[in-house]
C-alpha cells in the first residue's frame, strides 16, 4: 500500500530548521511517534536533521505535528510523481 501511494504521489520530504530542535528532542519525538529502538531513532534523527526524511505525505504530517509540539520548526516539501 505504501509503495503504491509513493508511486502515485511521489515522496514528501520533512526537514527541521537548523537550531530549532536538539538531536535528543528529535530522537525522543520519533520514539514517541513510532516504535523505534534508540539506535533506529538516532539514525532517523540524524537523517532528518541533515538532509531530511522522505515518506508519504501523511507520514510526514504525523511526524511534523509531533515535532512542532516539541518546539521544532519543520517544513514539508512534496515532489509529484511524473
Amino acid at each position: 500500500m505504501r509503495a503504491a501511494i509513493l508511486d502515485a504521489n511521489g515522496p514528501s520530504t520533512l526537514t527541521v530548521a537548523a537550531g530549532t530542535a536538539t538531536l535528543v528532542t528529535v530522537m525522543r519525538t520519533l520514539r514517541e511517534v513510532g516504535a523505534l529502538s534508540l539506535t533506529e531513532a538516532r539514525a532517523m534523527a540524524e537523517e532528518l536533521c541533515t538532509r531530511g526524511l522522505e515518506g508519504t505525505r501523511v507520514e510526514m504530517e504525523v511526524l511534523a505535528t509531533a515535532l512542532r509540539a516539541a518546539g521544532a520548526i519543520v517544513s514539508i516539501r512534496s515532489s509529484s510523481a511524473v
